[in-house]
């Protein structure tokens, strides 16, 4: 809801001689349209996979690991944003896209490859990288995301359970 009045707003606020406008994917068609109505650049911040994609992963993960089904988005609310979604996609110039599984979604989808802007996120290796490692004996995992079953939580607690039954395995 708040998105959708933001986006009411900034259509409203739009003039000609703006130079363009940057809007994250479900919260912006209002004022992509009228971007478009005033000849205005459009750029479209699409941070996940294209969501006929997005749609049939979590499909497959629900199928495939029921009981962490409830850590993914609700299949009906998906479902009901794709006109919104393929709207926005319609009337946008550019699709900025965060990785080559993200920019390869949207080929399939049948976007053409010189709509989208392929711009990963950055991180400077030299100042992010592993420590030394503890000789303690402890095992340690790091997650760096959601904590959802699109991020492969269910991949990670049977990683733990093989794990621990190696370590208790009679020798």
């Amino acid at each position: 809801r708040q998105a959708r009045l933001f986006d009411l707003r900034v259509a409203r606020k739009l003039k000609p001689d703006d130079a363009g406008i940057l809007v994250t994917a479900a919260a912006g068609r209002l004022s992509l349209r009228r971007a478009g109505e005033l000849g205005l650049v459009t750029l479209l911040d699409y941070p996940t996979a294209h969501h006929k994609t997005l749609l049939a992963l979590t499909q497959e993960e629900a199928a495939r690991c029921p009981e962490m089904a409830d850590t993914l988005p609700p299949l009906q609310v998906l479902e009901s944003m794709t006109p919104e979604l393929d709207e926005e996609i319609a009337l946008t110039h550019r699709i900025l896209s965060l990785s080559s599984f993200t920019t390869s979604s949207f080929l399939k989808a049948g976007i053409e490859r010189e709509r989208i802007l392929e711009i990963p996120p950055g991180v400077d290796t030299q100042r992010f990288r592993p420590g030394p490692r503890k000789a303690d004996g402890v095992f340690r995992i790091l997650l760096v995301g959601q904590l959802t079953q699109h991020k492969g939580v269910s991949d990670l607690l049977e990683a733990f359970d093989r794990r621990f039954e190696l370590d208790a395995a009679p020798a």
